[in-house]
Formats: structure tokens, sequence, C-alpha cells
């Protein structure tokens, strides 16, 4: 023994034993122990099995005759549970017919070591299973970074389009804002000013008025959505009106309702209004696609102050409900449901811009009813408050 601790250097990591056998349990844990590894013993296959998920061994030495389950079906359940699945399992066995070996390596076993067992081989294979796992671990470490990596990347593209789109609105509006506040302008003097004989030119004035109004009001929507504002005093009741008009060409292809009750009493909240816009702009358009395959699809939006003082927006919607399998997932960057023309950063933004902003979202659904409702805190509002006072 003094020969073997001289000829193996000291290791790290923790190792299961299971093997029904005290003596060979406690002669090989006394081997991996002098040899810098910590045991954790088992003397049967069902206390391997609890001992492995509580205990999260870096590998498992594996006897297979055990009288109440033995090692290969021990083995195929391991590698069948997600928190063990990736432990390296040695088995370590009198049966040493090549049948054995292949049945053994089958069921998911990593090494298969016939007894007697030689301490060094013992220790050597032990250790080349660890160098293995390290490697694995470090590679899924790798495939991880680069899936953040690319997740990041894919977030910083989102929100510079959204800048450049922006930028984009608002020299789209100065140009078109002002030929249409001419034409609405010289509509409306012509309509008071002049009396004119053929009554179907008042009434197409009257139109070229309204639909000149009815643009500049979308245009405004438009940048209230997408004009960069870092830091402004938000009217929530105002971005739900400008996001039911940009949706209302979606509105006039179905026959979706939208009940929208508003508090006339709630205070502007200090934020950016280009991100909390688009936020609540993703929160009703999931909800209008939920329900447009429905005759009689509600869509119901309230605004109010509940009992803390929190701004809260809750957003109702009476289709099928979110399916239990995806419901833990809906918040994950880039998942979606709808194909790959969508990127999946709908609810991920949402969630992320509130958060952002100190709030808090939450949701439920059911068959027929699914609700999200954001709850903002008052503190920006009670800022507003204490400037308007000490002015």
């Amino acid at each position: 023994m003094e020969r073997l601790e001289k000829d193996i250097e000291k290791q790290s990591g923790k190792i299961l034993i299971v093997d029904d056998n005290l003596d060979i349990l406690n002669l090989v844990s006394f081997w991996l122990r002098a040899a810098g590894y910590k045991t954790v013993p088992a003397e049967n296959g069902r206390e391997g099995l609890d001992l492995a998920s509580t205990e999260a061994p870096d590998a498992i030495l594996l006897d297979v005759m055990m009288p109440d389950i033995d090692g290969y079906e021990v083995c195929q359940r391991l590698k069948a549970n997600e928190e063990t699945k990736d432990i390296p399992v040695l088995f370590v066995s009198a049966k040493t017919e090549i049948d054995d070996r292949i049945m053994g390596l089958s069921s998911g076993g990593h090494d298969y070591i016939c007894k007697p067992i030689e301490p060094q081989e013992l220790l050597a294979r032990v250790d080349a299973a660890l160098r293995i796992k390290r490697m694995q671990d470090e590679l899924k470490q790798k495939i991880a970074l680069q899936v953040e990596l690319d997740r990041a990347h894919q977030l910083l593209m989102h929100q510079d389009k959204m800048a450049t789109l922006g930028e984009l609105a608002a020299s789209i509006a100065h140009e078109v804002n002002n030929p249409l506040t001419i034409i609405s302008g010289n509509a409306e003097l012509l309509m008071r000013q002049v009396t004119f004989a053929d009554p179907t030119i008042q009434k197409r004035l009257e139109r070229i008025y309204t639909n000149a109004q009815r643009a500049a009001e979308r245009l405004r929507s438009l940048l209230t959505i997408a004009r960069p504002d870092p830091k402004a005093w938000v009217d929530l009741n105002r971005i739900v009106r400008d996001v039911l008009i940009l949706l209302d060409y979606r509105l006039t292809k179905t026959t979706v309702k939208v009940d929208c009750r508003l508090d006339p009493d709630l205070k502007p909240l200090r934020g950016n209004q280009n991100e909390i816009a688009q936020a609540v702009f993703n929160l009703v358009r999931n909800a209008i696609d939920a329900v447009q395959e429905r005759d009689d699809g509600l869509v119901q939006i309230e605004t109010r102050t509940n009992s803390k003082g929190e701004i809260t927006l809750s957003i109702v919607d009476n289709g099928h409900g979110i399916p239990p399998e995806i419901a833990p997932r809906i918040f994950e960057p880039f998942f979606t449901t709808r194909g790959g023309k969508h990127a999946g950063l709908g609810l991920h933004v949402v969630r992320q811009v509130f958060e952002q902003h100190h709030g808090i979202i939450s949701w439920r659904s059911q068959s027929n009813r699914t609700e999200f409702v954001v709850s903002l805190s008052a503190s920006a509002t009670e800022c507003r408050e204490q400037s308007a006072q000490s002015a």
C-alpha cells in the first residue's frame, strides 16, 4: 500500500461505491481515499440510486450482482435521470465473460473492471473516467457560454434595429407631417370659408380632412412606439391608446372586440416611453393573436392603481390558453411557437423592460382565459409629485 501511495499522484473528486460485499466496499474505499478521493459507500442498488442524486458524485463504481437491483438496472436508471445521466459509471464485477462486459457497456457503463481488482488499474481507470468527465463539463460550459453570447448578440441586434427604426420614424414623421398639416389645414379652411353649390364637394373636403387627421394620429402613435426616449414622464393610458391605434389594422380583419377600461386618474411614470410602449404593444398583439380565430374573440385591457399604490396594467384574452408543456418557457429568449418568421423575443423583451422599470409581470392561464398583469412601482410618480410641490 505504501508503494501504491507513492506511485499514484493525489487526486480530487467524490466517488460513489455501490457493492453489497462489505469487505470489497471497505477495501476499494480505502484505496480511493489513499489516492486523495472522497468516497461515499452504498450497500445496495437502491441506496446507490438515492446517494447518486443527493451526493452528486464525480464517478460511480458499481457492482453487477446485487440482491435487490442488479448493477445493469441501476446504471440504466442513472442514465435515464437528468440529474445523474452524465456521471461516469464503472462496473466492478466478478462476471468476466465477454457478454457480461458488453451488457455493462450497453446499459450505459463507461468502463468494466473485472474482479479480482488490481488497485493501480482501478485508480488509473477512475482517473481516466474523471478526465473525460472534466472535458465533457468544460465542453458543456463552452457551449452554454456560446449560446448566451448568441442570445446577447441577437438582443443587441434587436435593440439596434429598434433604435434605427426610431430614427427612421422620426425622419418620416418630419417629411410626412408637414404635408399632412397643409392638407388638413387647407381642407378645414375651405370647409369654413367657402360655400359650394355642389354638396358632394363639401363631403369630399370633410373626408379629406378626417383622413388627414387620422393619418396624423397614426403617425404620432408610431412615434410613441418607435422614437428613442430614454427618460420621460410616461402616460400609460396614452400608450395603450396609441398601441390600439397601431393595431387597428389587425382588428379590422377579425371579429375581435377590445374592451378598454383606463383609469382617468392614473398617475404618470418616470421611465423609457419607447421601451414601455414596445412591451405593451407585444402584450396586446399576443392577446389579439390568441383570439383572432374565434368568432367571439375578446381582449380586455385595464389600467388602475391597486391598494399598494402600484400602477397595474391587466390584459386578458379568451383564447385557448397557454399549454402547460410550454408554460415554463414563455419568457425564454428565442422561444416561439409561431414559426421561423418570429424571433421569439416578444415576452422576453416584455419581462426585461418591466423589470428594468422595477416592475413585476405575472400571469395565469386556463382554458378560455389568459391574463397578464404588470405591476409598476409608484415611487416614480411620487418623485414627480415631490418635484411639483417643491416648485
